[in-house]
This record gives C-alpha cells, sequence and structure tokens, in this order.
C-alpha cells in the first residue's frame, strides 16, 4: 500500500471516528483585571506566557475593569467579586486568584479543549478605514445538523497595552473601547451568516491608537449555556491589504511535504490542540473550507502525480479567490 492510499484510508477511518467539530476548538480564555491589582500583574505574564507558547489553541481577551469602561457590561455578566478572575470558554469554568499557576490555567484550558462543541467555522476580517476607525466583519458557518442560535461579539485588543500593572508592565491583550458588534443571531444547520460592525475609537476616547497594535477579536456564546463556542482574531489590515502564503503549505515552513497533510488532519481531529495560522494555506483545494479533502489534495501531490495545487502555488501570493478564511500570519512570505 503507498503511503497516499494509507494516509487517505487512515484520515477516512479518523472522519468516521471524530466525535469533535471539524473546525476544531479555540478556547476563549477572558481575565478580569485592575491596574492596581498586584495580584493581577503576577497573573497576567503567566497568562500571556502560554498564549505564546502556541501549545494551546487559544483566544485572549484582557478586560481591565478600572481602565476601560467598554469592558464593564462582560464583567458584570460574570458576576465578578474579586480580581484577577479567568474564564475559560464563557464560563466553562474560571479561576480566581493567582495561585497554582500555570497549572490552575493550563488544566481548565486542556478541559475546554476536550469538551465537545458545535461544528462551527468562525472568520474575521479587520480592516483600518480611517485614523481611529475599524471595520469588523465576521462570519459564521454552522456546519452542523441542527441550528446554531447564540450571541456574536466582536471588539479591539491592544497586543501591548497602553495600561500597565503594578510592576509596571503592560497588560497584554487588553480590550479597549466598546464591543463592536454585541447581537444575538441564528444560523440555520448548513447555512452561513455574516455581520459587520464599526469600531470608532474617536468616540470611544482613544483616537491614538496605533493599527500595528491592533487585533480584532470575535467570539461566539451559546443562547442556552452562554458558553463560548468558537473565537477568533484577526491582524488589523489595510483595505485592499491581503495576506501572502503558500497554498498546501498547512504548517507554514516554507514547503510543502507530508508533515502538512498531518497538520491538516491534526486540525480536524486533534480535538482542537492544533491551530492553522494560515487557514487559506490549509485549504489545498481551495474550495474555501477545511476538511478532509485539502488531506488528500496535498497527498495526491506529493504521491500520485496530480499535480500542482491552485494558486498560490510554488511562489508566495495573494489569494486569487477570496473566500471566509483567513490568514493570521504566515512567515515563509512575511517581508
Amino acid at each position: 500500500m503507498s503511503v497516499y492510499t494509507y494516509l487517505r484510508a487512515a484520515g477516512l477511518a479518523l472522519l468516521v471516528a471524530a466525535t469533535w467539530s471539524w473546525a476544531g476548538h479555540t478556547v476563549l480564555v477572558e481575565g478580569v483585571s485592575q491596574t492596581s491589582c498586584p495580584a493581577c500583574a503576577n497573573a497576567a505574564p503567566v497568562i500571556d506566557a502560554i498564549v505564546a507558547s502556541g501549545a494551546y489553541d487559544v483566544c485572549h481577551i484582557a478586560y481591565i475593569y478600572d481602565r476601560n469602561p467598554g469592558s464593564i457590561g462582560r464583567v458584570n455578566e460574570f458576576e465578578v467579586a474579586f480580581v484577577p478572575h479567568y474564564f475559560f470558554d464563557g464560563g466553562v469554568d474560571s479561576w480566581i486568584g493567582s495561585g497554582d499557576l500555570p497549572d490552575a490555567y493550563v488544566n481548565r484550558i486542556a478541559f475546554c479543549l476536550a469538551r465537545p462543541v458545535p461544528d462551527l467555522v468562525l472568520t474575521l476580517r479587520t480592516v483600518w478605514e480611517a485614523d481611529a476607525y475599524v471595520q469588523l466583519t465576521a462570519s459564521l458557518t454552522n456546519r452542523g445538523d441542527a441550528d446554531y442560535r447564540g450571541r456574536l461579539r466582536m471588539c479591539l485588543v491592544e497586543r501591548q497595552s497602553r495600561w500597565l500593572t503594578t510592576h509596571g508592565e503592560p497588560y497584554r491583550h487588553a480590550m479597549i473601547g466598546p464591543f463592536a458588534v454585541n447581537q444575538e443571531l441564528l444560523v440555520p444547520a448548513g447555512e452561513v451568516r455574516e455581520l459587520t460592525g464599526t469600531w470608532d475609537g474617536l468616540i470611544a476616547g482613544f483616537a491614538n491608537v496605533t493599527r500595528e497594535n491592533l487585533l480584532g477579536v470575535a467570539f461566539v456564546t451559546a443562547h442556552d449555556t452562554g458558553y463560548a463556542d468558537a473565537a477568533t482574531e484577526a491582524p488589523v489590515r489595510l483595505p485592499g491589504e491581503e495576506p501572502e502564503f503558500l497554498r498546501g503549505d498547512a504548517n507554514a515552513d516554507g514547503k510543502i511535504d507530508i508533515a502538512d497533510a498531518v497538520r491538516v488532519l491534526a486540525y480536524l481531529f486533534g480535538g482542537g490542540q492544533t491551530a492553522l495560522v494560515c487557514l487559506a494555506a490549509g485549504d489545498a483545494n481551495d474550495d474555501g473550507k477545511i476538511d478532509i479533502s485539502d488531506a488528500i489534495k496535498i497527498l495526491g501531490h506529493l504521491f500520485a502525480h496530480t499535480g500542482p495545487l491552485p494558486p498560490p502555488f510554488g511562489a508566495c501570493g495573494p489569494d486569487p479567490t477570496p473566500d471566509a478564511l483567513t490568514c493570521v500570519s504566515f512567515p515563509p512570505c512575511a517581508p
């Protein structure tokens, strides 16, 4: 049996056995802190290190309660009484204080990664339209068999916050201003819903933000539980600015080999523990979605002489067929 045939059979077996979402699962971590809180200063760098490690598929928002009025509504939903207080997947689990770290955070992230979630694909496009004026567009695809009712929120965070801990270090991924979108939605099975909102830094009192320091974040919470079932983030780009990538290079290492097919399969069937920093690159057959056919397409190119992949292939380039798949970063094509 050839490598191609073997891995195709293995992939199909995994498809039948899988009980989790095809889209994987990005865990949402929401941390409530204050600038005057010493324990918050101890907790913040721990979650920052977990996120920066890339070991877990995590999306992080810091709510600096005493500095950003726009986050107060979300903090009140959690009924926070003490800080720091970190919430995982919208309240599936939480942790108060700065003791037992990093294990307390890692264990809760792992627990959330293992829980079943609806088969949703959430993508986000964030565009700098003018000075401190940003447009955010989220697309939610429901690939499950049942309708999905929930709430979509979109916001901006500063990668390195203007607000400091008691140690004099900046908070990271701190929400700034209000939510650009905070709206209920219903997505019937097999359908897609798209919502667009704007964030005006001038009105919000943050006219001095810089595009390079901003990151868009979107997440969806279920109507019945309030738990976060999908989360994503996207850099703020200039109008018409599209990231360049290599089709099929799913692990973004600058070449296409069997590791890319394995990476796609791990993303689909790894319980959310494997992320794709450039979904567009993982879409090897350019059909606008990530599924097992992409791994098969890569293997066919490598071992069955099925020909080249769709462009951009062989050289870095933008996606000639735009779709909802994002590309947060692709280092091999970075200038």
